[in-house]
Parts: C-alpha cells; structure tokens; sequence
C-alpha cells in the first residue's frame, strides 16, 4: 500500500483540508492503513470511508480516522511520518 496514494483520494475529498497515512501494524495483514485528517466539519470516519471506497480498493481505505495533531509538526510545514505511526500504534493500544 502506498501511503501517497490513500492522501491523494483523501485530499480531492471536498472537505479535507490535509491528511496524511501511516501504516499500523496489523497480526492477519501485516500492517494497514491509519489517517491522520484536517478537515472543516466535525471528523466523521464513516463518511470518510463510505467516499473513499467509491475510488480506492477497500483493502486500501483507512481503518481508522484520527484528528491532525498539530504537536506533531517539525519546522513549519513537515509532518514525521514516524512520530504520527508511533501516535497511531498507541491510539490502537488504547
């Protein structure tokens, strides 16, 4: 799975502002895709999914669906994909 091509349907959906995807590690597949989202609105996961399986396999569509943090942001503008999939293992856990 690429990551940037899970961003990519999610960015062309009318109400995401910024997203990016990190995989978690999953025991049956080896690991799968997680979201973090900006977006206007309230953050709806079910939406979400239900627009993204219109243009992306299944397999590819997030799991779950987490808000931006933006304490996660290293020098203006880039975002550590590796701090977000440590994020995401411990929202998993809990």
């Amino acid at each position: 799975i690429q990551p940037e091509e899970i961003e990519r349907a999610l960015n062309a959906l009318p109400r995401i502002n910024q997203a990016i995807v990190v995989p978690v590690v999953h025991p049956e597949f080896g690991a799968t895709p997680v979201a973090f989202v900006a977006c206007s609105g309230a953050l709806d996961g079910a939406e979400i999914s239900d627009a993204l399986i219109r243009v992306l396999p299944r397999f590819k569509v997030p799991r779950h669906y987490y808000p931006w943090p933006d304490e996660h942001t290293e020098g203006g503008m880039k975002v550590s994909r590796a701090a977000l999939a440590r994020r995401a293992a411990e929202l998993q856990r809990d």
